[in-house]
Parts: C-alpha cells; structure tokens; sequence
C-alpha cells in the first residue's frame, strides 16, 4: 500500500470518528449500518397544510468500502435513504440530486477515498 493510500486511509477512520454520525442506508428491502460524515448543509422554510416545515438540502460522505449490500459494493441510486439521528432526533435522508437531471453522488477527490452524496429531508418545526 502507497503512503498516499496509507495517509488517506487514516484521515478517512479519524473523519468518521471525529465527525462521523452512525445511520441505516437502506435500498428497497436492503439495508446497513454505516457512518457517514456530513458535509454541505442548507435549509428552506416552507408551509405544508399550515404547519411549519424546513426542507434540508445537504451532502454526506461515506467511505465507499462500507457500502456493501448482499456482499456487493454499491453506488448511491436515486430514493435510497439514509436514517440517522442529528441532535437528537431521528432524520429521514432521501437520496436525490442537488440539482435536477444531475448525478445524486461524486467522489471527494481524486482518490476516490470518499464519496459525496446529495439528500433532502423535510421535518415539521416543532415548538
């Protein structure tokens, strides 16, 4: 192993560790127990049949050799979901383009050490 892959593989465990938020990625009936580490948050308030509601536009980064279903790598597909809890409160991630008509995931670098990958999720304001 280079020291290059050494020093990214490294920087990736320290990433989850530090930062990291355990989840469940799930595909149809398939799912797993993941870290991911976020990355671009936005949020939009919005009214929907007259309750509050904020629409989060955000970016995770998973390491891409955790994502393994049915003993097979994958590749972040458009409706996966990933669930997590973010300041105590259990969060619906669906996975979908930031943009329309645009890839839902990219890689972090050229390395392809970690992959980024684009969801919303919508919430009721409560209090």
């Amino acid at each position: 192993m280079s020291i290059v892959s050494e020093a990214m593989k490294t920087h990736i465990s320290s990433l989850k560790r530090m930062s990291g938020v355990d989840g469940v990625y799930r595909r149809d009936l398939d799912e797993i127990e993941v870290t991911g580490v976020p990355g671009r948050v936005s949020t939009v308030g919005d009214v929907v049949s007259d309750l509050p509601v904020i629409d989060t536009d955000c970016e995770w980064l998973f390491d891409p050799r955790d994502l393994v279903m049915s003993g097979q790598r994958i590749l972040p597909q458009e409706r996966d979901e990933w669930e997590a809890e973010v300041g105590g409160e259990r969060i619906l991630f669906k996975v979908l383009p930031a943009i329309q008509d645009e890839d839902v995931y990219s890689w972090s670098n050229g390395h392809r050490s970690m992959i980024r990958v684009s969801m919303k999720s919508r919430g009721v304001v409560h209090g």
